[in-house]
């Protein structure tokens, strides 16, 4: 067995990811990762983004994955440079989102034996890899394929007094994966015959060495399907595949071997991948199963729920479906479906005021008028007999609470992702849909169509809630003349007109959910010609779908659901994208994920990022622990005194801050986004956590008046 070098071995497997629909290579700077680094610069079909830090790498990586269905390739050095992969990687699992990690190792003989910048990276994310392959040191048998050799430089493998046939025959220097021989049968047509050669064999020439032992695998060729491996793997199974790479000194190709390689790929004629992405199929349709639809019909009270997804694993036929059943439709935040008839848009609100949905506030109580209005107004009515839920699990509290509520009723799930999901309680059926596999609608539900044996008022009574509680919203919003977190949901996302979005976890992605759909012409909320313009008529308060004009996307991390790595995936959403984008960030996830920064400003991004700067932590006012005066701001809220102005600045950004709705309300983005800009509005955390509380505690009659509601949910005071 031969070796190859470590730079053509890397240019190798790179060349298998491309062939494999890999386009974007994601590189943290390091020694040891110097082949791969190299290789992922000179090959053509690459896109290199450079990320000193490699957690926000990772999730750069993600946020391309996200938007277009192919993984990333992410390259980085040994140690703990790989370890720091480790969140992005349990996002990418649990969110069903591609990625391939390409992790240099020191050689065998330098493990275990306290070498530096060393650990053990064998299957380092366990099973939040979807696949992992150990790709050995490298080597290549000349008998099945060419010469990875330039004049010189691969002493060990064509030594100087090496002599050839006159009849050597000079295949390409890229190996293909299925060997060296076209799908025909006939070999590659560069063929060059030197008989007057003798010494110094080129870069084509074929090595005499001796053939593999019967039954073993060629190395190189092992390596190149790996490459195609791990793409399948991840688009499939929807994950990240990791392939670990040891590398001996020397790490660093030298120039004529760099130039020789990109003329020879420069030269080979195009071969068909190993493996071609999802995308790239001809599309296929299924029914849903004969059980599944017999439920479908026998149910008078269906409920379909979407939830957060990507592209190209969210569900637009669930807005067909949900026609066809008549049935109500809550489009969470990131679910990427187009408003349509049955869509309600503010259902974390009608479901947070209903009394059989399980509210967010279960202790406090509405007097007796509330009461008897809800009473009479929805007497169980709201009560799904067959839910339908889309993808992941909602993000919506209300909603969850809900389906907590409702977990004797039959739940069918429908996923297009991998094994990766959870099951929700009260699954009765489970739905897996292939890659690259849409949903035939066309069923019937005989000659009497879907109103002959469906509740007529079903929907009707949705609808109508819908629209009390977006009047009652615009009201409570109204009443307050400081500027707070709801107010900039309510305002700036109908400004965006044509801008993807990313909306952090926490406070942010709950409030976009459920005030950006709220306001319907109320003063203040936005202008007509921007209004709708990133989904506004929304599903579980707001769907995250595109918006009116069919072109803004939302996108949210809700695998894990953690604040780590939120600027980052925006990063790489941008960057996979033509478009403008708006990320929506609190202060706290912010500051965790500054160094993004860094990579706006590097990859010139056209962003506008909005920090929703209330004072920290003020999430953790939801829960008990805020009644622990003495240690809860120090602990959890943990307010910081960070200029955010000037972090922005540091980093050569624009810079915008807003304190007051008049600002707020006066605020356009810019025309041009040559440098990324940071917009931060200073809200007023006490006045937020009202309209919250106010606003999960709407009725849908008319009784009462919103200033018993607001006085009754009053927060509690500051802690000190």
């Amino acid at each position: 067995m031969n070796k190859i070098s470590a730079y053509r071995w890397s240019f190798h497997l790179l060349d298998a990811l491309t062939k494999a629909g890999v386009q974007h290579a994601v590189v943290s700077p390091g020694s040891r990762s110097t082949p791969l680094t190299i290789a992922a610069a000179d090959h053509p079909d690459l896109t290199t983004s450079i990320i000193l830090d490699e957690r926000s790498a990772g999730f750069f990586a993600l946020g391309v994955g996200k938007k277009t269905g192919i993984p990333a390739v992410l390259i980085c050095t040994s140690g703990t440079a790989v370890a720091n992969y480790l969140p992005a990687v349990v996002e990418a699992r649990n969110s069903g989102v591609p990625m391939v990690i390409l992790s240099a190792d020191r050689p065998p003989g330098l493990r275990g034996i306290g070498t530096s910048q060393t650990i053990d990276q064998i299957k380092l994310f366990g099973d939040y890899a979807v696949w992992f392959h150990e790709a050995g040191e490298p080597a290549w048998d000349a008998s099945c394929e060419s010469s990875p050799r330039v004049d010189g430089t691969d002493s060990e493998l064509h030594p100087a007094s090496t002599t050839h046939p006159a009849s050597t025959v000079h295949p390409p220097g890229i190996i293909h994966p299925a060997g060296t021989m076209h799908p025909t049968g006939t070999m590659h047509p560069t063929v060059t015959l030197h008989p007057e050669r003798t010494t110094n064999p080129t870069f084509f020439e074929q090595s005499s060495a001796t053939q593999n032992p019967k039954g073993e695998v060629n190395d190189l060729r092992r390596l190149r399907l790996a490459g195609s491996q791990a793409v399948q793997a991840a688009i499939l199974k929807g994950g990240a595949s990791h392939i670990n790479l040891p590398f001996r000194k020397p790490l660093e190709p030298t120039l004529a071997e760099r130039k020789a390689l990109r003329q020879a790929h420069a030269n080979e004629s195009q071969t068909p991948p190993l493996f071609f992405p999802a995308k790239s199929l001809e599309p296929t349709s299924m029914n849903l199963p004969a059980d599944v639809i017999a439920l479908l019909t026998l149910s008078k009270r269906p409920l379909c729920i979407a939830g957060p997804a990507h592209p190209h694993t969210s569900f637009p036929e669930a807005v067909s479906i949900a026609e066809w059943l008549q049935a109500p439709l809550l489009a969470e935040p990131g679910s990427h479906l187009q408003p349509s008839p049955t869509t309600i848009s503010h259902a974390g609100t009608v479901l947070a005021s209903g009394r059989n949905a399980n509210p967010i506030n279960p202790n406090e109580t509405l007097n007796e008028t509330q009461n008897e209005t809800l009473n009479e107004t929805l007497n169980g009515s709201q009560d799904p007999d067959l839910i339908l839920l889309f993808g992941h699990q909602p993000v919506t509290k209300s909603v969850l609470s809900a389906l907590r509520a409702w977990e004797h009723v039959p739940l069918i799930h429908i996923v297009r992702e991998g094994s990766g999901l959870d099951l929700p309680l009260g699954t009765v059926a489970s739905v897996r849909i292939p890659a690259n596999t849409v949903l035939d609608t066309d069923f019937s539900r005989g000659d009497g169509g879907a109103s002959a044996l469906y509740d007529p008022a079903w929907l009707a009574r949705w609808k109508a809630e819908d629209g009390r509680a977006a009047s009652r919203i615009d009201s409570i919003l109204e009443s307050y003349s400081s500027l707070t977190d709801p107010h900039v949901f309510r305002t700036i996302p109908r400004r965006l007109n044509g801008f993807g979005v990313m909306v952090s976890n926490s406070f942010p992605v709950r409030d976009f959910g459920m005030f950006r759909g709220a306001s319907r012409g109320a003063s203040g909320g936005g202008d007509a010609s921007g209004d709708g313009s990133v989904g506004s008529s929304g599903g579980a308060g707001g769907n995250g779908g595109a918006g009116g004009n069919g072109e803004s996307l939302v996108f949210v991390n809700r695998g894990a659901a953690g604040i780590d790595g939120i600027l980052s995936t925006a990063a790489g959403l941008a960057k996979a994208s033509s478009q403008k984008w708006a990320c929506f960030i609190g202060d706290l996830a912010f500051l965790h994920d500054s160094n993004a920064l860094m990579t706006l400003r590097n990859l010139k991004l056209p962003m506008i990022v909005f920090v929703i700067n209330n004072g920290g932590g003020t999430i953790f006012r939801m829960l008990p622990v805020a009644d622990q005066t003495d240690l809860y701001q120090t602990y959890f809220e943990t307010p910081q005194q960070v200029s955010i102005g000037q972090l922005a600045g540091a980093h050569g950004l624009g810079f915008q801050r807003i304190e007051t709705r008049e600002q707020l309300e006066a605020w356009r983005p810019p025309e041009s986004l040559d440098v990324p800009l940071v917009v931060e509005c200073v809200t007023s955390a006490d006045d937020s956590m009202k309209i919250r509380k106010a606003a999960d505690r709407v009725y849908l009659g008319d009784a009462g008046s919103h200033a018993s509601v607001r006085s009754a949910t009053a927060p509690k005071a500051d802690p000190k």
